[in-house]
């Protein structure tokens, strides 16, 4: 997890931050569906995060005193158990679009038959806007940065915008705008070729709802896979700069340094 940025929903942020830890693959299905609502009826080549699975745990935040997080959630493919793991845990009430930032993991995941292969980033960046756009009350909201800010559709930069504005957390999970660093080589393609670009100006909104700036962007190699540049990260163990009540009582010298480095 690299960082949130809070309004109202403060507490709601820092609960749900633990969800940036990690994401395990569940399962298959062809319809979307939420922890709330159940499967919808249009077909949708996503798959449903449930808690029929359970596993060994300590429901340490159930029941809640208040009413239960609200939250949308984008987890990968290989990682997504994270996300069912925190709801066993707490009272969390969750939307969610998967998104792999491996192309080929993202592509063949979810589709059998004539959709198989069919589940590319147009579409799945399709249901993002989709969910973003609807009048759900989300509390939190954990976005990676898959292939950059920029890269996200518009209309999906503008909501998230609106809704930090009027109060919803935002867990940004290693924030990047997309663009090639100044000094990456020249590439006559985009960025990456799986993905939709769009145009933003390299210093404008993403640096405006994150408070970690001018992070570099992740670099592809000639296959189009991310690879995360050293000088991008920065590793150790966390620790309190400041007093805040968002930290306020939070064990930061017991989290595993290891897993949590970035």
């Amino acid at each position: 997890m690299r960082l949130f940025k809070c309004g109202w929903g403060v507490r709601r942020a820092l609960q749900a931050a633990a969800l940036a830890c990690g994401w395990v693959f569940l399962g298959f299905a062809l319809n979307h569906t939420s922890a709330e609502s159940g499967p919808e009826t249009v077909s949708r080549l996503d798959v449903p995060f449930t808690l029929d699975v359970p596993t060994p745990h300590v429901a340490w935040g159930k029941p809640s005193p208040g009413t239960p997080i609200r939250a949308f959630v984008v987890p990968s493919v290989s990682e997504g158990r994270t996300l069912v793991e925190l709801a066993e845990r707490t009272d969390l009430r969750f939307d969610t679009v998967m998104i792999d930032d491996a192309w080929d993991v993202n592509t063949w995941t979810v589709g059998t038959d004539e959709n198989y292969e069919s589940r590319n980033y147009n579409l799945v960046y399709k249901y993002l806007e989709e969910d973003l756009s609807k009048p759900t009350p989300y509390e939190v909201m954990v976005l990676p940065s898959l292939h950059g800010w920029n890269r996200l559709p518009p209309a999906v930069r503008e909501s998230v915008r609106k809704r930090v504005e009027q109060g919803a957390g935002l867990v940004l999970i290693h924030p990047t705008t997309g663009l090639p660093a100044p000094d990456d080589p020249p590439s006559e393609r985009p960025l990456n070729n799986f993905a939709p670009d769009y145009s933003v100006a390299p210093d404008g909104e993403l640096w405006d709802q994150s408070p970690l700036v001018d992070v570099l962007s992740d670099r592809l190699d000639n296959s189009g896979f991310r690879q995360i540049r050293p000088d991008a990260v920065t590793a150790g163990a966390w620790s309190n700069v400041a007093v805040h009540y968002i930290t306020c009582n939070v064990p930061l010298e017991t989290f595993p340094a290891a897993d949590l480095k970035h």
